[in-house]
């Protein structure tokens, strides 16, 4: 896991290019229709979780502008 705001290895310490190998970015595109086509590739919707789920080794969160918005 990454923290993209900061790192214990100080500014430079190649964060660009690890967030572009574990993250897929997309630009200029309309957010509201995203979680739609997110359900039909297998997101599950956060709202089926609890606290206690969210947080299990097993789930990779997904976030649309900065919102959680699902679990795979």
């Amino acid at each position: 896991m990454i923290c993209p705001s900061d790192t214990p290895d100080g500014e430079s310490c190649g964060l660009t290019k690890n967030l572009a190998l574990l993250s897929h970015i997309t630009i200029e595109q309309n957010s509201i229709r995203i979680p739609h086509i997110l359900i039909h590739l297998g997101m599950e919707d956060i709202g089926h979780y609890n606290s206690g789920e969210i947080y299990d080794d097993n789930n990779y969160m997904i976030f649309i502008n900065g919102m959680l918005v699902g679990l795979h």
